[in-house]
């Protein structure tokens, strides 16, 4: 709980901390994209650059190359990951995106 910008309780769940770790998820994606905002209003980045000139070891002949800075934050870039929340399947789709130590390689072999 905050009062006047300052912390005044904290209650953790059995096995949490102040230092543990947690997805943000779409939280993540709304900051980004204010980021992103302005880095776009100050002429450090365009919404038409491309993914692949930003990150270019994603460069292949396929959709990727065509992915703008703008489709990002939309969610319109066509990368291929399942929303599984699946007991069955736990390691899998968004679960394995989070739990990966390298997400570059994550998103490189999750083509369309």
């Amino acid at each position: 709980m905050l009062r006047d910008g300052k912390v005044t309780y904290e209650w953790y769940g059995d096995g949490f901390t102040a230092d543990t770790r947690m997805p943000s998820w779409s939280v993540a994606r709304s900051v980004v994209s204010l980021l992103v905002g302005q880095a776009i209003e100050r002429g450090k980045l365009h919404e038409s650059d491309r993914l692949v000139d930003l990150l270019p070891e994603l460069r292949s002949k396929d959709t990727y190359d065509s992915i703008t800075v703008r489709d990002l934050p939309d969610m319109s870039s066509g990368i291929d990951v399942d929303e599984n929340h699946s007991p069955w399947r736990p390691f899998t789709g968004t679960a394995r995106m989070m739990l990966t130590g390298d997400l570059r390689t994550f998103v490189k072999y999750h083509r369309p």
